[in-house]
């Protein structure tokens, strides 16, 4: 009897599995919908959220339940968080500029009056005929000078990293950028015998156009250029290239100097940093490279070095500086590429085990 009434009973059990199978994937279902509306709705508050503004402005939690409710307060804590040191960099940073820029000023009506004073003094040691005051008053005229150009540059380098200099990107022809850099170090090239060489001159190359603020660019030529010179022995050449991709124009510096030890290749554009060993140059003030580096980032671009040391023979140094094209952004290009090789990595795993499976 017991029998037959289980036999009854089947279908009914079926029927009330199978539903309870549809009601456990449209509970599924609802709960999948309503998190993803809570997610879109964080993903909204997080978009608008505003750094600048610390404490103005929140990621609101009144139309989010449960643990994402919990995980939108601690977001938005972490954002408060992110914000106040966003603005308290910024103002550091300020206050940095500012007082460079007043000891700068300070610093330039005396030291203006000591430049006047040696060259008085130089004028009268040469009428005396005194060498010996002589070569003491040039070497004080070499170190005022040296003076001036570590004033400008760190008045220069705290303004740009505090976003206080505008700079006004256009298209120029890279060439033209070379050229215009060696213009001011015709005469501290010539002293060394050296010369300045651009390489692949030719129609194709006179077509490459980077995108940038040229009077920046040129000063930061100027200093990766005039630091090949320091380097560079005398009766030499420095190497000046322009090459191309559908992306970047690539400039490059190099010279046959001493080169760069591996262990310093990644410290040689911070302020002030002195590479070790005999290829220190004891005039430098160790700011030119930093600043160089500072200006061709804030034109979206980058730099890096490649070097050959003693005891390999045809040392050399080698800066190279991509610049984007009109159009391009370097870091979403970069963005691209590694999603591109994610793709292409994909791909050859799905080959490898096809050949295993075969």
């Amino acid at each position: 009897m017991a029998l037959l009434f289980i036999g009854e009973m089947k279908p009914l059990i079926l029927i009330f599995v199978i539903f309870a199978f549809i009601l456990l994937y449209l509970a599924g279902l609802f709960l999948l919908r309503y998190q993803d509306k809570q997610l879109k709705i964080l993903r909204k508050e997080a978009a608008n959220y505003d750094f600048t503004k610390p404490g103005e402005t929140h990621i609101s939690a009144a139309y989010l339940e449960g643990e994402i409710g919990k995980l939108a307060s601690d977001i938005d804590q972490m954002m408060q968080r992110l914000s106040e040191d966003t603005a308290k960099e910024k103002k550091q940073k300020e206050f940095l500029r500012d007082i460079i820029s007043d000891i700068s000023h300070q610093l330039k009506t005396p030291l203006a009056s000591l430049t006047v004073f040696n060259d008085l003094l130089m004028e009268t040691a040469e009428k005396a005929g005194d060498e010996k005051a002589l070569n003491m008053l040039r070497q004080q005229e070499s170190q005022l000078e040296r003076m001036k150009w570590l004033i400008l540059s760190l008045l220069q380098m705290t303004r740009i990293e505090a976003d206080a200099v505008p700079f006004e990107m256009q298209e120029v022809p890279a060439d033209v950028l070379l050229k215009l850099a060696m213009e001011p170090l015709e005469q501290m090239a010539e002293k060394k015998n050296i010369k300045f060489v651009i390489e692949n001159q030719s129609e194709e190359n006179a077509k490459n156009y980077v995108l940038t603020d040229p009077e920046w660019m040129r000063e930061a030529l100027v200093n990766i250029m005039k630091n090949a010179i320091e380097y560079s022995p005398e009766n030499s050449e420095i190497q000046l290239g322009v090459s191309a991709t559908p992306f970047t124009v690539v400039l490059s510096v190099l010279d046959h100097g001493p080169g760069i030890a591996e262990g310093d290749r990644l410290n040689i554009f911070k302020r002030f940093y002195k590479a070790n060993g005999h290829a220190v140059n004891p005039t430098s003030v160790g700011i030119g490279l930093a600043l160089s580096r500072s200006i061709i980032e804030k034109c979206k671009g980058h730099i890096y070095v490649e070097s050959r040391t003693a005891p390999e023979k045809n040392t050399f140094t080698k800066m190279v500086i991509v610049m984007p094209v009109q159009g391009v952004n370097l870091e979403d290009r970069q963005g691209e590429r590694k999603e591109e090789r994610k793709e292409e990595r994909k791909e050859e795993r799905k080959e490898e085990r096809k050949e295993e499976r075969k």
